[in-house]
């Protein structure tokens, strides 16, 4: 048994969260303030722009035939962030995010 281990098992005995617990709930802390700011950021009006301009920049766009690997894998890169923020803001709006795109996309 190694320390890892015995350190495990009295933390269980003793009722205290897992090393897993711990992280699963830091990272359900961190989700929860990125969609707190991302709400006050980008659910008003000129924030709402500012995401319609991304959108349009990233996930309304396409490559050529003639686009390298390295330029598809820089856009896709660029549209799970530009989603990750409209998720975040419709969770801090408590919106459903296809609403969201839906709303955005007719705004242009």
């Amino acid at each position: 048994m190694s320390w890892d281990d015995f350190d495990t098992k009295r933390r269980a005995r003793k009722g205290a969260p897992s090393d897993e617990e711990r992280r699963a709930a830091a990272e359900a802390r961190a989700n929860a303030e990125m969609a707190r700011l991302c709400a006050a950021v980008f659910a008003t009006g000129q924030g709402r722009e500012l995401l319609v301009a991304l959108r349009r920049r990233t996930k309304d766009r396409v490559l050529g035939p003639d686009a390298s690997a390295s330029a598809l894998f820089h856009l896709e890169g660029q549209r799970q962030l530009v989603h990750a923020i409209e998720t975040w803001t419709a969770d801090g709006t408590r919106t459903d995010p296809s609403d969201l795109r839906a709303g955005l996309a007719g705004t242009d």
